[in-house]
Parts: C-alpha cells; sequence; structure tokens
C-alpha cells in the first residue's frame, strides 16, 4: 500500500521509497526523471452500475472539468486530454 510506504519512511524504518508525487508534495522528494520508466496509467471510469449514480457522475464530472484538471496538475499528474 502506498500509504504505509510513506509512513514507514517517515517513521524512519526505511531510508527512502517510491511514491507517486502527489503523496509527497509537502515532503523532501526527488523526482524520478519521466525517462527511466515507463508512463504509470491512472484511469477513472464510470461502471454501467455506476451510470446510474448521481454522486459518481458528479465526481467524473469534476475530475474532467478544467477545475479538476487544474487540480490534478498542481498535484503532479499528467492530463491526457482525450
Amino acid at each position: 500500500n502506498v500509504a504505509d510506504a510513506v509512513r514507514i519512511v517517515d517513521a524512519g524504518e526505511a531510508d527512502v521509497g517510491l511514491v507517486a508525487l502527489a503523496l509527497v508534495r509537502e515532503r523532501r522528494s526527488t523526482i524520478v526523471d519521466a525517462s527511466l520508466h515507463e508512463p504509470i496509467r491512472q484511469t477513472a471510469v464510470l461502471t454501467a452500475r455506476g451510470s446510474g449514480n448521481a454522486a459518481a457522475k458528479a465526481f467524473i464530472d469534476l475530475l474532467t472539468s478544467p477545475a479538476g484538471v487544474a487540480v490534478l496538475r498542481d498535484y503532479g499528474f499528467v492530463v491526457d486530454e482525450r
């Protein structure tokens, strides 16, 4: 679990950890050059079962809105403009 990796490093139980930039914005960190690894892709989906869920639809709409994209970028995510 990525949150556990952050906790373990914060507690001094490990010298380093490799986690998403979004989880360590307020901590001392080094960004790994993107040319050294394959892209790490994350996707938001609305399942057929969730398609009738207004809150789920609103969340997807928020993520894909200009404001949502700006927040994702602010946290270090590269947003695919599809």
